[in-house]
């Protein structure tokens, strides 16, 4: 009886210690700043609290954004990361976005953007490194389409136009276009799950 009292008194505990926190990722993504954020979000949820991840971002370096969304994408198994759309959603952010499980816009005038990827070159590059270069360019922007397809449930040929034009909606058209870029609503306060959007 003793044991099962200590368990209860336990699992309240940590429920009473759970809450709500805010972490931004604000500014371009490089590694140093996909580092930082990405241990905020582990000690987070470590500590059993839901995290609203705040995107105010003009995207950076894919290579920093793939390492944080493989670390999100183990998060989300543990705990729960809302991201919310509040700023600029472009290029690199917007894969970080559509990456979360649950997102929600608090901002109807935030900037989204889904575009093909970029590198930048430096230095001496060869025919060989040129042509691996494109290869992986183009597999990076085939894989972004897919995802980005099959997460908002848009028409192929608008994100292509999207993609093609880097046309940047805000989020209250994107809303429009895209039947599961926001998989969640405001109910009575809080954030309830739109049916019909990926899980």
């Amino acid at each position: 009886m003793k044991k099962l009292l200590l368990v209860l008194l336990l699992c309240v505990s940590q429920l009473a210690a759970a809450k709500s926190v805010d972490v931004e990722l604000k500014g371009p993504v490089t590694m140093a700043s996909m580092w930082e954020l990405k241990f905020k979000l582990r000690y987070h949820i470590n500590s059993g609290d839901t995290v609203y991840l705040r995107i105010d971002s003009p995207g950076g370096v894919i290579s920093a954004g793939e390492m944080f969304i493989a670390e999100l994408k183990r998060l989300q198994k543990r705990g729960k990361v809302i991201c919310d759309a509040s700023g600029k959603v472009i290029s690199m952010a917007m894969m970080i976005f559509i990456n979360c499980k649950h997102r929600i816009n608090t901002n109807p005038d935030a900037m989204m953007l889904h575009h093909n990827p970029l590198f930048g070159y430096t230095g001496y590059l060869n025919a060989p490194i040129m042509r691996e270069f494109i290869r992986q360019l183009q597999e990076i922007s085939e894989k972004a389409d897919k995802h980005f397809l099959e997460v908002t449930k848009m028409d192929e040929d608008y994100m292509e136009y999207l993609r093609d034009t880097d046309k940047i909606l805000t989020a209250k058209e994107m809303k429009l276009k895209a039947k599961c870029i926001f998989n969640f609503r405001k109910v009575r306060n809080k954030w309830r799950r739109v049916a019909g959007c990926q899980k």
